[in-house]
C-alpha cells in the first residue's frame, strides 16, 4: 500500500510551477501577514469597503488559514525540491528513464550505479544480478541490454522510494496545505450561496 506513496507520486504536485513558486511563501507570507501595519491596513480596508465590522474577525481567520495553508504547501514543496532525486523530477516513470538514458550511460556509469545499488537498501531487487553485473563491468566486459535495463530500473525505483519518512511528511504537508487553503474558499462559497438562495 505504501509503495504508491513515493517521489514519483509527489512529482505531479511538486514539479508544478505553483508548487515551485510556493517555496518562498513561508518567508514572504511571514513578513506580510505578521506585520501589524499590513494587517491593520488590509482588515481596515475590508471593513470600510463592506462597512461590516462583524466580518473583520472572519476575514482575519480566513487570512490566517490561507497563510498557514500556503506555509504547509511551501514547506512540502521545499522538501520535494531538496530530497527528490533529479532523475525522478525529470522522468515520469522508470520506462521513460530507461528509454531516455539507455544509450547515454557507458560502462563506467553503470558500474557506479550498480555499486551504489549494492550499498543501498530501499526496494526489492535482485542483488545477485546487480552484483554480477557490477563484477562484469569492473572487468571491463560488456553486459546485455536486458541487464542494463534492469540496473536502470532498480536505480530509478530506488531513487523514487528513498527517504520514506520525508515522503510521508511531504504528502501530509501537501494535504494539510490543501485543506487549509480550501476552508476560506468553501466558507465564501457557502456565504454566496446563502445570499443567492435567501432571496
Amino acid at each position: 500500500m505504501l509503495d504508491v506513496f513515493n517521489w514519483q507520486t509527489i512529482r505531479i504536485i511538486g514539479g508544478s510551477v505553483p508548487a515551485k513558486a510556493s517555496v518562498i511563501m513561508p518567508f514572504l507570507g511571514y513578513i506580510i501577514i505578521f506585520n501589524r501595519h499590513v494587517i491593520e491596513f488590509v482588515s481596515g480596508s475590508f471593513v470600510q469597503l463592506y462597512n461590516i465590522d462583524a466580518n473583520k474577525d472572519k476575514f482575519l481567520n480566513n487570512l490566517y488559514m490561507l497563510y498557514f495553508g500556503l506555509f504547509a504547501f511551501g514547506v512540502a514543496s521545499l522538501l520535494y525540491q531538496v530530497f527528490c532525486h533529479h532523475s525522478v523530477k525529470k522522468y515520469s516513470d522508470f520506462q521513460e528513464f530507461i528509454r531516455e538514458r539507455m544509450d547515454v550511460y557507458v560502462n563506467e556509469d553503470l558500474e557506479k550505479i550498480s555499486k551504489e545499488l549494492i550499498k543501498m537498501k530501499g526496494i526489492d531487487f535482485d542483488e545477485g544480478k546487480i552484483a554480477a553485473a557490477n563484477a562484469i563491468l569492473r572487468a571491463g566486459s560488456a553486459i546485455s541490454e536486458e541487464v542494463i535495463r534492469y540496473i536502470l530500473y532498480a536505480y530509478y525505483e530506488n531513487q523514487a522510494n528513498r527517504y520514506r519518512a520525508i515522503i510521508i511528511s511531504t504528502l501530509f504537508l501537501y494535504l494539510v496545505g490543501f485543506v487549509l487553503i480550501s476552508i476560506p474558499s468553501l466558507r465564501t462559497t457557502y456565504r454566496v450561496g446563502e445570499m443567492l438562495f435567501a432571496n
